[in-house]
């Protein structure tokens, strides 16, 4: 015995999905190779909706509640499947503490300190303006001047399945990696994720993991972006160092990007540090609109 699924039937949602929705119904079209097929070998057709999953990874709060499914006639090979979606602080047969994998996922802002070094100034839009810091005699500072920075801090708070969570597998892999591409509406190369923490828990005698996901976003970029600058220069294809006029002194200089003495700062391609990926395979709500924030 073997069943096929054919897809949704046309117009066969019933209710939308929002992040305050309480249902949906799906309808599928089945057929079965067998008059003798029952209901639980079609409910069990590969690539039908199973108990308890999600609607979407952007609408976690809606999982499967029922599935029915019924002969399109008495006889028929072909069965209609009613997939039925609920949300469960909507779902008047159960409240949300009846499944905490139906929690709502939350997501907070924060911001953190960090120091970094002083190399030039900023425009309007904090972008380098291409002005290095330097002192009286046309030298940058070494060791250069600090700056206090803060940067935002997002964490995000699912709960996830303990039967299936896989952190040294899945998720580990992520950790001190950026995104590749625009996630959560950030740009690439903007995001990293810095720390995955999942505890174990229990409710209703089920075991689940509370999990954090922890991204530091830099505006600039994570990349590596050098000025260019050192103790040396080429002119004339001669190592040269800089020096004062009388020679009795040495200390860094701009260099032009191609080895030769600069008047002017200039910034060296950037130097990728860190590991770029796709973030989708956190299988985490991209919709910020899901999140409850905290």
């Amino acid at each position: 015995m073997a069943t096929t699924l054919h897809g949704l039937l046309p117009g066969s949602g019933e209710g939308e999905a929002t992040p305050d929705s309480g249902r949906v119904t799906l309808k599928y079209l089945v057929e079965s190779d067998s008059f003798t097929d029952m209901a639980p070998e079609v409910a069990a057709t590969s690539g039908l909706p199973t108990g308890f999953s999600q609607y979407s990874v952007d609408y976690p709060q809606l999982r499967v509640k029922k599935i029915s499914p019924a002969r399109m006639t008495p006889n028929s090979k072909f069965w209609v499947v009613t997939v039925e979606y609920a949300s469960p602080d909507k779902n008047t047969e159960g409240t949300e503490e009846d499944d905490p994998l139906d929690v709502r996922p939350e997501l907070s802002v924060d911001y953190e300190e960090i120091e970094v070094p002083v190399w030039h100034t900023y425009d309007n839009v904090r972008i380098p303006e291409g002005t290095a810091v330097k002192n009286s005699a046309g030298w940058l500072f070494n060791p250069p001047f600090m700056q206090q920075r803060c940067i935002p801090v997002l964490t995000i708070k699912v709960n996830r399945d303990a039967s299936t969570f896989g952190l040294s597998s899945t998720h580990a892999s992520f950790i001190d990696c950026i995104n590749a591409d625009n996630y959560l509406g950030y740009p690439a190369r903007t995001l990293r994720l810095a720390n995955v923490k999942p505890v174990t828990e229990k409710q209703n005698a089920l075991e689940y993991l509370s999990t954090k996901y922890v991204f530091k976003y830099n505006p600039y970029t994570w990349d590596l972006i050098p000025l260019d600058f050192g103790p040396f220069y080429y002119e004339g294809g001669k190592k040269l160092e800089f020096k004062t006029d009388d020679a009795a002194h040495e200390g860094n200089g701009l260099l032009n990007g191609s080895g030769g003495k600069s008047t002017t700062a200039h910034w060296l391609s950037e130097k990728r540090i860190y590991p770029a990926v796709d973030f989708d395979g956190l299988a985490l709500p991209t919709n910020l609109a899901v999140y409850k924030y905290v």
